[in-house]
């Protein structure tokens, strides 16, 4: 049986045991016989997993990943690498490794990797560079896999987003089936929870897809920038249509000073997802400043403008902000200068909302 299987590797004292479930794949001999082999159903695997899980925890065995289990400080450092996404480098025809941000795999032909072993030229079947902020798949598949689990600073640190609103929804419905927990600040699945960890980890990746599709979205959508006749304002609104368009967001600029509810308007007229206004609004005259609106026209609200400082505190100004040249920006189309007809739009819509249009006329030369 199973458990006398299990006993029996006790026995011999191991510091490491690795407990898989078998998988009978097609166009194999067992696959042949499978419905006459007596192999446990789906159900009694899973309750022999659940039972070898508590039955190893009573002799001191850690289950660190969903079939690994060792004694304390005997992990297998090697697996760990690639489940802690660590650097790995592999020698030896086709061979795969993940190093300096880049992907490789040799080809698999051993006369070609002795020749170039011998000062020829390696071959590769795969070699590819990933930026660090392109493994967030990686990082929610491997580290879902252990005990060590999901931290979500770790996240917040590496890929610029915040987990909470991205993944909270789903981990706490996780939670409430049993199947993850939250443990000294890091989320990480029960072993009920390994027993249908595809699904989970499944149910992140859909969850992250659909804030990267909500993000990409809002960027589509684009930025209206304005200013005011503050100290350097219009160069100030120039560098923040360059941040945008450098960021692949499109930018509305108007090209001369306007008032706020013009920018206002131009946010909900051209479907923009936030506007900027560059101004010092009642403060000295030798200072400066910027105002954000959202969606809606209105000034952004504080849950969004909390947001935004965090963001500001997380950026090296130095290193982090990315930019492009304001002609070529320009030229691409990624910023559209506004002018005249946007005006015209605004006072238009202004008009549609008089009540008393006569007094408009009588007083319109004195504005």
């Amino acid at each position: 049986s199973w458990k006398a299987t299990v006993e029996h590797a006790l026995s011999l004292i191991p510091q490491h045991l690795s407990c898989y479930g078998l998988k009978v794949e097609e166009r194999t001999p067992l696959y042949a016989v499978r419905d006459s082999a007596g192999l446990p159903g789906d159900e009694e695997q899973a309750d022999m997993y659940l039972q070898t899980v508590e039955f190893l925890k009573q002799y001191g065995y850690v289950q660190y990943e969903i079939s690994n289990f060792a004694k304390p400080g005997f992990e297998s450092r090697h697996n760990l690498k690639y489940w802690q996404l660590q650097e790995y480098a592999g020698f030896g025809p086709g061979a795969h490794s993940d190093f300096g941000g880049v992907r490789y795999a040799y080809e698999k032909d051993v006369e070609s990797y002795i020749a170039a072993a011998h000062g020829g030229v390696f071959r590769f079947s795969e070699n590819t560079a990933i930026p660090p902020r392109d493994r967030d798949v990686e990082w929610l598949m491997l580290g879902a896999r252990t005990v060590y689990g999901l931290d979500p600073k770790d996240y917040e640190n590496r890929f610029r987003r915040r987990f909470d609103p991205i993944f909270l929804p789903f981990l706490q419905k996780c939670a409430a089936a049993g199947y993850a927990v939250m443990e000294k600040g890091r989320w990480h699945l029960t072993p009920r929870g390994f027993l249908v960890s595809n699904q989970i980890i499944g149910g992140l990746l859909d969850a992250q897809a659909a804030e990267k599709q909500r993000r990409a979205e809002a960027a589509a959508r684009g930025v209206a920038v304005c200013f005011d006749c503050r100290n350097n304002s219009g160069l100030f609104a120039r560098e923040a249509a360059c941040v945008m368009a450098g960021n692949g967001i499109p930018v509305r600029l108007f090209q001369a000073l306007r008032p706020t509810p013009e920018l206002s308007f131009a946010v909900r007229e051209y479907g923009c997802i936030a506007g900027i206004n560059v101004t010092a609004s009642h403060n000295p005259k030798e200072y400066n400043g910027y105002k954000v609106y959202w969606e809606d026209g209105a000034q952004l609200p504080p849950r969004h403008a909390d947001e935004v400082a965090r963001k500001m505190r997380e950026l090296d100004v130095f290193a982090s902000v990315k930019t492009m040249d304001y002609d070529q920006a320009v030229s691409q189309g990624k910023i559209t200068l506004l002018g005249a007809e946007t005006d015209e739009r605004f006072l238009s819509n202004v008009m549609e909302q008089v009540n008393d249009k006569a007094v408009v006329e009588q007083m319109a030369d004195t504005f």
